[in-house]
């Protein structure tokens, strides 16, 4: 098969694609950009000022609420920042939950998983009862327990996965934008006494025009919820996890070191004991150990969420031969878009392939000819077997 002719078909299919939308993302970027500049005008003085974001002006705070609240949290995950010479540095991912970062920011529209976390699901004024009831979860034997072992719905509600979720993405989020804020804005970058957040809008001005806009988009987007995070986060209740701290201590007098180490078991323990309980968010927020020291959880998990399961099999999360990884991608592919025609493979599941694992693959890999091969209509009963045999778990 010529492999240039299969780069041409696909270029040309996803540049048509690209043309019929691009008025309309033009738009809604255009759109994006007016919102974002009125609200770092508004809120000027608390992103280029640290002293001043804490003590935020009332309108500013306000502002920011209307427009963070009814978003997802999950699209938040990452935040992309550049210096001059598009440098592009690691992005910053959530403190405590990086390693499921990439699953869940595909997941904002999965049709099984339905509605996903927004803002207003943690900022909900109801932070003080849940700090209670961490406590008294922490204190009960039988929720304790849920530490380890399989996923048991029936103890949702005693242990209150639902309210231990939202308890541990707040300290999530909260040590995210305290990091971010005081990363991109309070330290200085290299050794030339600007913040990176100076160099990232003197980088955004050296990229091609058509792509500065999308690009600043996120950037802002991504400074302003971290200035609006360092404020709702001003006083959290920490005391579930360290009784000589007083409940309202402010955060940003304690040090991002310090609440990680402060945080991290319990926040840790919160998210485990929800996803055990069969919350769904947590189950899709926890990264579960490796299969071979925790089966019953696997095991459990394929009962309750088996598209996680497909998905991290096909992440190398066992020792399943490649071929195996391929065939839990594809049921996963089928779970969450619906079965694929027998006869046919859908274009639309190559891309998803590539993007859940084979992105870093070289096209000379046998496995990705085989899928090339597959798409292409070129495949032989060898390539077809490839997604069509039978699947084998590692337990």
């Amino acid at each position: 098969m010529d492999i240039s002719m299969f780069s041409l078909r696909n270029l040309i299919l996803w540049w048509s694609l690209i043309f019929s939308c691009l008025s309309h993302a033009n738009s809604q970027e255009g759109e994006t950009k007016q919102t974002l500049d009125k609200l770092f005008d508004r809120c000027r003085s608390e992103v280029i000022d640290p002293s001043s974001v804490v003590d935020v002006d009332k309108v500013c705070q306000a502002e920011l609420d209307e427009y963070f609240s009814d978003q997802s949290i999950w699209e938040y995950l990452e935040l992309k920042y550049y210096v001059p010479g598009h440098y592009q540095h690691p992005p910053l991912r959530p403190m405590f939950t990086s390693q499921t970062s990439d699953l869940r920011m595909k997941e904002t529209n999965n049709p099984i998983l339905g509605e996903i976390p927004k803002w207003r699901t943690i900022f909900d004024q109801k932070i003080e009862i849940r700090d209670h009831l961490v406590s008294q979860v922490f204190q009960d034997e039988i929720c304790k327990n849920l530490l380890s072992g399989p996923i048991r719905p029936e103890l949702n509600d005693r242990c209150s996965g639902g309210e231990l979720f939202k308890y541990a993405t707040y300290l999530d989020m909260c040590l995210t934008g305290l990091h971010r804020y005081d990363w991109l804005i309070q330290k200085e970058a290299l050794s030339e006494g600007q913040s990176f957040f100076v160099y990232g809008l003197e980088a955004l001005e050296t990229f091609p025009e058509e792509e500065q806009e999308l690009r600043s988009n996120r950037f802002m987007n991504g400074i302003l919820n971290a200035v609006w995070l360092v404020q709702k986060c001003a006083h959290m209740p920490v005391s579930a996890f360290d009784s000589n701290l007083k409940t309202h201590a402010r955060v940003d007098q304690i040090g991002i070191q310090q609440l990680i180490k402060l945080l991290g078991t319990g926040q840790d323990a919160a998210l485990n004991i929800a996803a055990r309980s069969g919350d769904k968010w947590a189950l899709y927020s926890y990264h579960p150990p490796g299969v071979s020291s925790d089966v019953d959880y696997w095991t459990s998990l394929h009962e309750e969420e088996p598209y996680l399961v497909h998905y991290w099999l096909a992440n190398g999360r066992s020792n399943l031969s490649e071929e195996h990884e391929v065939r839990h991608a594809v049921q996963a592919y089928a779970m969450k878009y619906g079965a694929f025609h027998e006869s046919t493979f859908d274009t639309y599941m190559g891309e998803f392939l590539f993007s859940l694992y084979w992105a870093d693959a070289p096209i000379t890999n046998p496995i990705v000819q085989r899928i090339i091969n597959i798409q292409e209509g070129e495949s032989d009963s060898n390539d077809n077997h490839l997604i069509r045999g039978n699947l084998e778990y590692p337990w």
